[in-house]
């Protein structure tokens, strides 16, 4: 496959993109939610921290662990030290199968 080509299958999965920030002082319980309102407990994402958040968002054991209706939620085995940043990709078709 060229590259354009695999470009434009990329584009054509991937619904929306959004960016949220997980809060240092915010966790309650070990959860923090991220508010995206297209976001279904169905939904289909994929969800990465920014490389400057990487090292805290691995050494915490962060990661997305529930989707509500507008919302992804987040927890960690280890309270991170700082605030994170996350990508998060919603993708075409939108459910998990």
């Amino acid at each position: 496959i060229k590259s354009s080509a695999a470009s434009d299958v990329y584009k054509r999965q991937v619904l929306s993109t959004h960016t949220g920030t997980l809060l240092f002082g915010q966790w309650v319980n070990s959860v923090q939610g991220v508010d995206i309102p297209e976001i279904t407990p169905e939904s289909l994402v994929i969800v990465s921290p920014t490389p400057e958040s990487f090292s805290v968002y691995s050494a915490a054991g962060t990661r997305a662990f529930t989707l509500v209706e507008g919302a992804v939620g987040f927890t960690y085995d280890t309270l991170p030290t700082a605030d994170m940043t996350v990508n998060i990709m919603i993708l075409n078709g939108g459910e998990q199968t």
